[in-house]
């Protein structure tokens, strides 16, 4: 029985076509989708001390894109009457996305193939280290070949 399923989000069109997935699946079984998004701590690291970004702002703009992402998620979910909890959170993204699907006692975690970081021929990384990890099974949602965004 699929009761829990985390939805990894980061905005990209292969993320949002794995929410949708996630929403199919949750409305079939009556389970709760917990949307993530986590602010890449090291990336956020990086600019900092690359190009002097000030970290603050740049946490804050990160969760506001966070924010829109998983409600982006949110809104799916509330028109297919399936529960939806948003998160946003700050870490390294697939050690975040591990320990939200523990701390749920999560079923399932979805997310897409490759994300933001760029279309790679084969798994994107965050993907990847999930697959690596997860302590349920992982659907991987390939992107679609469609030329809309």
């Amino acid at each position: 029985m699929i009761e829990r399923i985390v939805v990894a989000t980061d905005g990209s069109k292969c993320a949002r076509e794995a929410a949708e997935y996630a929403v199919s699946i949750a409305s079939k079984y009556g389970a709760k989708i917990i949307a993530i998004y986590v602010v890449d701590e090291l990336f956020v690291d990086k600019l900092v001390r690359d190009l002097g970004y000030d970290k603050e702002e740049l946490k804050n703009s990160f969760g506001r894109a966070g924010l829109k992402y998983v409600g982006h998620v949110a809104e799916s979910a509330k028109r297919n009457g399936v529960d939806v909890e948003e998160l946003v959170t700050l870490g390294v993204p697939e050690k975040m996305i591990v320990s939200e699907a523990r701390e749920q006692k999560a079923d399932l975690i979805v997310m897409g193939m490759v994300g933001e970081g760029g279309e790679k021929p084969l798994l994107g990384s965050v993907t990847e280290r999930v697959l690596n990890s997860a302590p349920c099974p992982v659907l991987v949602v390939k992107p679609s070949n469609s030329v809309e965004e």
